[in-house]
């Protein structure tokens, strides 16, 4: 049974490396890749620019609250989530950026990836400024969305912190858990998309077989935590995500 079981969550367990070793072996898939990591970049240093600008503009007045609000071992306790949550919210705010505004790209890797990794024709209409414009706001809708349940689950769990110590541990425990949903629902969005599955639908797609998309999500957090890095990843992660999707369909 256990055996059985890691043969099932490996595929999930391995999809980055293959994404590397797809992306080696068809280099003309680098071109698509390019793009969104200049894009990315370069809305990378605006938000950074921006959250440096703010916190510049704040430091003066959280220093003068220092030595009262964070003294005691829980209080810093609480500070380091805290952060560790702002840190979170911001990394996927820019993924989320990115992925909307490199969706195209985007869209057109997960395609290729797709035929190559089940050998038949994905779902590819011709390209439409109409059919473009519609997706955009389709994706930008869903973001949202996804960003304002991300935080309202976010503000839900901080209220575990309420209670001693337990709390912030089950906290770091479950926000764990919620990022690495989150992270693999960004990157099996294009082919759950591709293929008809509405918001709804995709969200119980990945919650029904929790552990299978976590593992690839905490996977793909390793990588996005560096920074830099996790702009040039980005492109893999979409790969990777084609790939968990065409395996476990074709599994079914």
């Amino acid at each position: 049974m256990i055996a059985k079981r890691v043969t099932e969550l490996k595929p999930a367990a391995v999809a980055l490396p293959r994404a590397i070793a797809l992306l080696w072996s068809h280099p003309k898939l680098l071109v698509l890749c390019i793009a969104p990591i200049t894009i990315g970049i370069a809305m990378y240093g605006i938000v950074i620019a921006i959250i440096l600008w703010l916190v510049n503009a704040q430091t003066a007045q959280w220093f003068s609250f220092s030595d009262g609000l964070w003294a005691g071992g829980l209080q810093l306790l609480v500070a380091v989530v805290l952060v560790i949550t702002i840190g979170w919210i911001a990394l996927l705010f820019i993924i989320m950026l990115i992925n909307v505004v490199a969706g195209p790209f985007h869209e057109q890797l997960s395609q290729r990836v797709e035929r190559i990794a089940t050998g038949a024709s994905a779902h590819e209409a011709l390209f439409s400024w109409r059919v473009l414009f519609r997706d955009s706001w389709r994706a930008i809708k869903e973001e949202l969305v996804k960003l304002v349940l991300f935080s309202g689950l976010q503000l839900l769990l901080l209220l575990l912190h309420f209670i001693p110590v337990v709390g912030s541990v089950v906290y770091l425990v479950l926000n764990f858990l919620l990022s690495g949903l989150l992270l693999s629902y960004e990157y099996l969005d294009l082919p759950l998309a591709r293929h008809e599955i509405h918001f709804r639908d995709k969200i119980r797609y990945i919650i029904t077989q929790p552990l299978r998309h976590a593992i690839f999500g905490w996977l793909c957090m390793l990588i996005l935590v560096i920074p830099i890095v996790n702009i040039v990843f980005i492109p893999i992660c979409v790969i990777a995500g084609t790939l968990v999707y065409c395996h476990y369909e074709a599994a079914d």
